[in-house]
């Protein structure tokens, strides 16, 4: 009888150490994985905020190109305008003007 108290408190000893050990290196391949997932998550986030950085920079240079664009379009146009405000007839006396542009008391 006294041998199998002894091998049942050797088992019990066994299975508790052995519950321990394993308990630690599961704690450890737990804390392991969670460093690779927090890890991979960050990746995944950084490449999506680079993705988007890239397609707002890319939009931004669109947008600039388009102002430059319509800038120029502008300026052509005020030239256009000036021409034509240099080609308008100044004199009063023009018989054009006094017909579409009363000036003075007397063309109206």
């Amino acid at each position: 009888m006294d041998s199998t108290i002894i091998v049942a408190l050797i088992g019990a000893v066994a299975t508790l150490l052995t519950y321990f050990l394993t308990k630690r290196k599961y704690n450890a391949e737990v804390s392991s994985k969670e460093i690779e997932n927090m890890s991979s998550s960050f990746d995944l986030y950084k490449k999506m905020t680079n993705e988007t950085i890239t397609a707002q920079n890319e939009k931004i240079e669109l947008l600039q190109r388009e102002n430059s664009e319509l800038k120029e379009q502008v300026n052509h146009l005020q030239l256009q305008i000036a021409s034509l405000l240099d080609a308008i007839c100044y004199d009063t006396t023009c018989k054009l003007r006094r017909a579409n542009f009363p000036m003075n008391k007397e063309d109206k």
